[in-house]
């Protein structure tokens, strides 16, 4: 095997990637982590509970953030394994989440509202809704617009997170 530059051992990529794998999958009382899909990015991504979050007691709307429409708990998640090689021959690492079938989409209960999804937000599970901290917001994604119809059912795809190392970088001299 052949080193190419930039390169890093597993263990550059390992403890970031399996640290967010072990919360997510953490059942905390009878919830695991879930994906919440968002209409909006939060004001302050330090501060993004009251946007961002969802409690498995959320029903019709209630217990959730200001921008979710649906969640989901988290399937399944493979990894770290390694991940494409870039353009520069390096591969890093990355997590694969399986889909979510039959998400239930809530809006405002009238069954014809619709609302723009612009991203996913991985949050840690928690049975209250109340009992979530801004630090449960773990990563969002953004994802392809897309218009959802109040009372419908969607399919979270499989995505995947891929951490590289960095880029050749250049010496002056």
């Amino acid at each position: 095997m052949t080193l190419i530059l930039p390169a890093a051992p597993k263990n550059f990529y390992d403890p970031s990637l399996t640290t967010l794998k072990d919360v997510l999958e953490a059942v905390n009382g009878f919830t695991v982590g879930q994906v919440t899909l968002i209409t909006a990015l939060p004001e302050n991504i330090e501060a993004a509970w009251a946007e961002v979050g969802v409690g498995g007691d959320t029903a019709n709307g209630l217990n959730r953030g200001s921008a979710v429409i649906g969640h989901g708990p988290i399937a399944g998640i493979i990894g770290p394994i390694l991940g494409p090689e870039e353009s520069i021959g390096e591969n890093g690492y990355k997590l694969q989440f399986e889909e979510i079938p039959n998400v239930p989409i809530y809006i405002d209960g009238s069954g014809t509202t619709t609302a723009v999804v612009i991203g996913m937000a991985l949050v840690v599970g928690t049975d209250a809704y109340a009992a979530g901290t801004d630090d449960y917001l773990k990563y969002i994604l953004k994802v392809n617009n897309v218009t959802l119809t109040d009372d419908s059912l969607v399919t979270i795809p499989g995505v995947e997170i891929i951490i590289n190392y960095s880029e050749a970088a250049a010496i002056v001299v």
